[in-house]
């Protein structure tokens, strides 16, 4: 066989290979993002929740189910948060209102986006070491990149339950010709770099070590 031709095979195989890989790769991730976009299906909803804000219509949804007895413990995560204009906002009810003085109901005002969301979500979870395990409400076109975020930032230390405060009606419309999908992308590149590489404002990220240690989490740990 020629040297020539040899080395043209090899090339060909190669770039096949790697075309392979990449669409493989593509779908992968696609199927990752439209499994994330939905509610979970197949695990109970956990009791404390994180809601996060950039739409008010998320957080009424968490609070309804509040009141509804769903929740028992329920963190807002958002910039721009204030008890007395939130209270007057929602209109909280009184149940609301006794929660909210319990601390059953805290409101997070320092993360300025879906990445410091986990992180700020992440800090109140070792400060409360009785909870294992949280739902995050969003809506359904957020889910994917929001999940993802939680579960990079939460890690193995705790699970993760998905609750979409607006299911699209319409399954059929393509979920990743939007915005979010580049999102999505950005954020799995992002989140595999430090959390102190994820913020942009003035949060700063829990010291994992030493929270977890702190809140004694090490016991409950394999």
């Amino acid at each position: 066989m020629p040297h020539g031709f040899s080395c043209r095979l090899s090339w060909f195989v190669v770039s096949l290979l790697c075309g392979f890989v990449a669409v493989s790769l593509y779908a992968a991730m696609k199927w990752t993002f439209l499994m994330r976009s939905g509610p979970d299906m197949d695990q109970s909803i956990a009791r404390a929740a994180v809601v996060v804000t950039g739409d008010s219509r998320r957080i009424r949804f968490a609070l309804d189910q509040m009141e509804q007895g769903r929740f028992d413990r329920l963190l807002i995560a958002g910039a721009g948060l204030d008890q007395g204009r939130f209270v007057h906002q929602f209109a909280l009810s009184e149940r609301l209102l006794q929660a909210m003085e319990r601390g059953e109901i805290e409101l997070a005002d320092r993360s300025t986006s879906t990445l410091e969301n986990a992180i700020e979500a992440f800090c109140w979870l070792t400060r409360n070491p009785s909870i294992s395990e949280i739902t995050l409400i969003t809506s359904q076109s957020h889910m994917a990149r929001a999940s993802l975020a939680f579960d990079r930032a939460l890690g193995p230390y705790y699970r993760v339950s998905r609750m979409v405060s607006d299911e699209r009606k319409d399954r059929r419309r393509p979920l990743v010709h939007t915005p979010e999908w580049h999102k999505f992308l950005a954020t799995w590149i992002i989140t595999l770099a430090p959390q102190s590489m994820w913020v942009t404002g003035s949060i700063k990220p829990c010291t994992r070590l030493g929270d977890l240690m702190g809140s004694k989490f090490w016991e409950r740990l394999p």
